[in-house]
């Protein structure tokens, strides 16, 4: 994967540095992290994350707390139960540890679904500004920042701007 981001990397690079593609094109690079942090959904996004992560860890440390609380008392009355009390008390302890993990696995699956189905939703849009600002602006080309720019100046950075039109 590395290979190839370098090989288009490297293509990028060469058709940018051609005389002219430099003379006649213009470019634009974005900050989408940025975007996504600064921007009213993505901080909403971000706040509504938090709380279902809370709800659910808060599920998850009373089905705990639960769990230890059988196996404490499992492990002060095991001495004196009969053969078939102590089985009865075992199958409860090992169904509730099934239970908290395949709860703890349901819940982080389901938020991490759930942050995927935001992120790109909001990605979505910002592609969707950006392909509109750029037609306005007349940029040929808008690169994301992280992909790989080392040095931009602030005068092609349309984040800002992206996040502007975003919030509207």
């Amino acid at each position: 994967m590395k290979t190839y981001k370098f090989f288009y990397l490297s293509l990028l690079i060469s058709a940018l540095s051609s005389s002219a593609f430099a003379q006649s094109s213009k470019v634009a690079v974005i900050d989408i992290q940025k975007v996504i942090a600064s921007s009213d959904q993505g901080k909403n996004a971000k706040s509504d994350f938090e709380g279902s992560l809370k709800k659910a860890q808060t599920e998850i440390d009373s089905k705990k707390l639960e769990y230890q609380e059988l196996r404490k008392k499992y492990e002060i009355q095991k001495d004196t139960l009969t053969g078939k009390a102590k089985q009865e008390k075992e199958d409860t302890l090992i169904a509730k540890e099934k239970e908290l993990k395949k709860l703890f696995k349901e819940s982080e699956d389901s938020l991490r679904a759930r942050e995927s189905e935001v992120i790109n939703s909001l990605i979505e849009k910002v592609k969707k500004i950006v392909a509109q600002l750029a037609k306005d602006k007349g940029y040929d080309i808008v690169i994301e920042q992280s992909q790989g720019v080392l040095y931009s100046t602030d005068s092609i950075n349309i984040t800002d701007k992206v996040i502007e039109k975003i919030n509207d």
